[in-house]
């Protein structure tokens, strides 16, 4: 009798330690599985990516051919502000990696010939340079993310600029305390982030009783009501921003607290109702894995 409940005991042991193998094997496949098929899935993007920038699109309109005028100030403070002015174009963020439309799309900003950032038609805040001559370039691209060319040329305006001393982040502690007459026009800000199609995200800014531009030539009534967004990633600033939507291309891994608060531009601080910032902050959490565009990090 003994010796059967040892058989039996036995048998239960190698059962159970079959089925944890198991289990273990399983969900070692499951994860190969996902890592290699967001693998596959990312690298596939990249590539029709790749060949959507290298294929470009022609302007269709001949008649009424797109102009680009660039320009780089040097930013108070520091770093550059990088300001555009496109003629016969639609930008259209909200479209950004879907149909291609012609005639609307957004701009790739280039810096020594590197990718650096998508831009919507609003100023961009640029620092962190290292001394020395720098190429500053712009591209047209379609909503697709295409090249527009025209007669088979590229799109594309081109200036230099020279950082004298080396950039470096600025720290804003001091603060602008103001007293609008009345609640109702008191400046608010809320900010959203939308996933982009093809990568990062979008940052959406709303504000009220403000207006979000890089001119310091604002009249004194309304000096208060203008000024950028001071970005902030898990407490980090990250840059200045000029317009109510700025593209985020990457996030750290793991949650990330995004936080942006309203300053002006001629004192570079940021306002304070009540003794609060004018601030909003969301929360975004960055997956190694993430399902929804398979990628191995979320871009």
């Amino acid at each position: 009798m003994e010796r059967t409940n040892l058989k039996l005991n036995k048998s239960k042991i190698y059962i159970h330690l079959a089925k944890n193998l198991f289990l273990a094997v399983s969900i070692f496949l499951f994860k190969s599985f996902l890592s290699l098929s967001a693998k596959e899935i990312n690298q596939s993007r990249s590539s029709v990516h790749h060949q959507n920038h290298s294929k470009g699109v022609d302007w269709q309109n001949i008649k009424k051919p797109p102009s680009i005028s660039l320009k780089a100030t040097p930013a108070l403070g520091n770093g550059w502000t990088i300001s555009t002015n496109v003629k016969n174009f639609s930008f259209s963020p909200e479209r950004a990696g879907k149909k291609h439309v012609n005639g609307e799309g957004h701009m790739h900003l280039y810096i020594d010939n590197k990718k650096t950032a998508r831009l919507y038609g609003f100023p961009y805040y640029l620092n962190n340079l290292e001394t020395g001559n720098h190429e500053i370039k712009v591209t047209l691209n379609s909503n697709d993310h295409r090249d527009y060319k025209l007669s088979g040329t590229i799109i594309e305006k081109r200036i230099e600029i020279q950082q004298l001393q080396e950039s470096s982040t600025h720290n804003l502690k001091d603060k602008i305390i103001i007293k609008p007459p009345n609640s109702r026009s008191h400046p608010k800000l809320e900010i959203d982030l939308k996933k982009d199609s093809v990568k990062g995200w979008n940052l959406i800014l709303k504000s009220k009783n403000f207006i979000l531009s890089e001119n310091n030539n604002i009249t004194e009534e309304r000096k208060y009501l203008s000024g950028f967004g001071r970005l902030y990633i898990n407490d980090k600033f990250k840059t200045r921003i000029f317009g109510n939507i700025y593209h985020l291309s990457s996030l750290p891994l793991g949650s990330n607290k995004i936080k942006v608060e309203l300053c002006s531009n001629s004192k570079l601080r940021p306002y304070i109702i009540n003794g609060e910032p004018i601030s909003d902050s969301i929360f975004q959490f960055n997956s190694k894995i993430d399902p929804s565009n398979g990628s191995i990090t979320q871009k």
